[in-house]
């Protein structure tokens, strides 16, 4: 055994100095080192260095009643220490494995005493210290390099303000972890529950504040979080839907009563251009048998590769309607009580001469989605779905429609219209030009009085949602009826169909 006296021992390495505040070394499932920043909400593999520590000068101290900033010595101070980054973790939510739950799940039954709990934590990058001569507690906030009296508030602080005052009686504080808890001062209890929120988050949750801000929730039953409140999810306790079966009826009977598709094989192929959507629609399902129109649709987007499966049908559906509904071409108006509910022109003669054309092709491509499943994007008036039904309008309908119109036609009813001096006649505008339309033979020598305003009723109703659009309606229910026939609508009503 050969010994060499003059090899000097290896030394021993020196120990690692100690993890930075609010930092924790654990393992991954491969056994490499990981640090978690509970205060941050972060992991990162590099280890943390340790922040230096800055020495309080006499020039520091400000004055008593001053509570702005003042500049540091930074050759005292040393340099300054830039806060851990969130990175990839700011648009994704906090892993749920990595993240260190352990201190909030302390936390985590009953909410502390009144006589616990304390402020929230300090944002990034600032630091607590106390003035050696008067013992004061000021604050040194490391990325701009500046000194003040004031406590900042935290991210968290701002989230909870943008809730708004807390009720009377009612103070939050918060646990070591940074989690915050609310004491009743009149019923001496403690609650995680914000009496400013309408619900409390469901058993086992928590609400956390990343470090960019954002509010993200803690499920400690599965250790995994997530951006969305899970409070969206609950459905909300109140009555009953009561199930009906008249509708369900209506809808098996309908569906039992629309055409069978062809029994040859084949689909229905469409192609268009987005840029052209209306018009190339228009030529394609016109050209089209009705038997075309009930086979298996294939839409096609020239110059977009794909195949449909069902989802370019839907996006035609979608797009053509948006394009077919667009008050722009005058076929269609808004309502006068919305933006939203849509109307037949009156005047589309005058906008295009080949309006009734475009009426059967729109009836065509509304029974086609109601066919297919898909759905359009228009929502018409009530009096609209009743004259495609065939059945009667009345003066509710009108309600839905023009309230002003309406409240006047009511009052009508309820008070005698003679010293109104009404004739059986209407005025409407005609681009700028006011027209006055009679609506019986005559009709503007009639005047209406308290024995015949309920026939003025009638008569202004059907001239306002049926003579005006006569030829506009056949056109669009023949060409809804080209496709599924008129006897399957008879099982539906109106709130069915627009459903």
């Amino acid at each position: 055994l050969n010994l060499n006296l003059n090899q000097k021992p290896e030394p021993e390495p020196e120990p690692e100095p100690p993890l930075p505040a609010g930092w924790q070394a654990n393992r991954d499932r491969t056994g490499r080192v990981v640090y978690t920043n509970h205060d941050l909400r972060v992991v990162q593999y590099e280890r943390p260095e340790p922040p230096p520590l800055p020495r309080v000068v006499p020039e520091l101290e400000p004055d008593e009643d001053d509570f702005g900033f003042e500049q540091l010595d930074m050759s005292d101070v040393g340099p300054a220490q830039t806060p851990p980054q969130p990175g990839p973790e700011a648009s994704a939510p906090p892993p749920p494995v990595r993240l260190n739950l352990s201190e909030a799940d302390e936390d985590f039954g009953e909410p502390p005493s009144a006589s616990e709990g304390q402020q929230s934590p300090l944002p990034a990058g600032w630091t607590e210290a106390q003035d050696p001569n008067s013992h004061r507690v000021f604050y040194i906030d490391h990325n701009s390099r500046a000194t003040s009296w004031v406590r900042p508030k935290s991210r968290s602080d701002g989230l909870f303000a943008a809730l708004g005052a807390l009720p009377t009686g009612i103070e939050m504080r918060f646990t070591r972890s940074g989690r915050p808890f609310f004491i009743n001062h009149r019923t001496k209890e403690t609650t995680w529950h914000d009496p400013r929120q309408d619900a409390p988050l469901p058993d086992g949750w928590e609400m956390r504040v990343h470090s960019d801000g954002r509010a993200f929730y803690v499920d400690h039953a599965t250790k995994s979080t997530q951006w969305e409140d899970p409070r969206k999810n609950k459905v909300s306790s109140g009555p009953a839907i009561v199930y009906s079966r008249d509708y369900k009826v209506k809808y098996e009977n309908f569906k039992a009563n629309l055409p069978k598709p062809p029994t040859t094989t084949g689909k229905c192929e469409i192609k268009v251009k987005r840029a052209n959507i209306l018009t190339d629609s228009f030529n394609s399902v016109m050209s089209k048998t009705k038997e075309d129109l009930l086979r298996r649709l294939w839409i096609t987007f020239e110059g977009e590769p794909g195949l449909d499966y069902g989802g370019l049908a839907r996006e035609w559906f979608y797009t053509l309607s948006r394009e077919m509904f667009n008050p722009y071409y005058g076929l269609w108006e808004y309502s006068a009580i919305d933006n939203y509910t849509l109307q037949i022109n009156p005047n589309s003669g005058i906008c295009d001469p080949d309006h009734e054309k475009f009426f059967y092709f729109f009836g065509r491509i509304c029974a086609m989605a109601v066919y297919h499943g898909k759905l359009v994007d228009g929502f018409f008036i009530r009096p609209f779905y009743k004259l495609i039904l065939g059945k009667h309008i009345n003066l509710e309908d009108m309600a839905e429609v023009d309230i002003e119109t309406y409240n006047s036609l009511k009052w009508v009813i309820e008070n005698d219209p003679e010293d109104l001096c009404l004739t059986f006649s209407a005025q409407e505008d005609k681009f700028g030009q006011v027209v006055e339309t009679a609506l019986v033979t005559d009709g503007e020598n009639i005047e209406v009085t308290n024995f015949n305003k309920m026939g003025y009723i009638k008569a202004y109703i059907n001239w306002k949602f049926v003579d005006r659009i006569t030829a506009q309606v056949k056109s669009f229910k023949n060409g809804f009826n080209d496709v599924i026939p008129y006897v399957a609508l008879l099982y539906l009503t109106r709130t069915s169909w627009s459903t």
